[in-house]
């Protein structure tokens, strides 16, 4: 768990001001996006220091790009790649163990849902949103097309 706050940490750090982070607290709510997704898309604030600040913050290892030896599968295949893909995460096997690694270490909800398919004897890694969807990406096993288009279609009806 957070001591402080993304945004406390953020200006202790002097990546912004105090009041850059009240206006860009404000402006995150008002597009319905987290502080951190804000601070991201209008590339203000790098996602790889974002993540690293979580890895110093909470101790965990901090990745910083995915490689063959660690996609396995076997162990990707068991969860679907749409939970994978909205919620940023990724099971990967690294040193003989399963792993989760997340860009948000605090939305604690896919992370335990991931952890309890793998009857919870995971480790959390943590890493940018655009290396796991890269990952997701090149490694995620070949789905059939039905799986694949209902995706898509699915997808299509959520931004009508």
């Amino acid at each position: 768990m957070l001591k402080k706050s993304m945004g406390q940490l953020l200006v202790e750090k002097g990546h912004i001001t105090e009041d850059k982070l009240k206006e860009y607290q404000s402006k995150a709510a008002q597009e319905h996006l987290s502080l951190e997704q804000y601070l991201v898309d209008n590339k203000i604030v790098e996602d790889t220091i974002i993540a690293q600040l979580y890895s110093e913050e909470l101790s965990l290892t901090f990745l910083e790009k995915i490689d063959d030896e660690m996609a396995d599968p076997a162990v990707l295949s068991r969860v679907p790649l749409k939970f994978l893909r909205e919620n940023g995460v990724i099971p990967l096997k690294r040193e003989g163990k399963i792993v989760v690694v997340t860009a948000d270490p605090t939305d604690f909800q896919p992370i335990d849902e991931v952890d309890m398919i793998f009857e919870h004897n995971t480790s959390l890694l943590v890493s940018t949103r655009k290396v796991i969807v890269d990952a997701l990406n090149h490694f995620y096993p070949l789905e059939s097309s039905e799986e694949m288009i209902e995706d898509l279609e699915g997808e299509a009806d959520v931004s009508d």
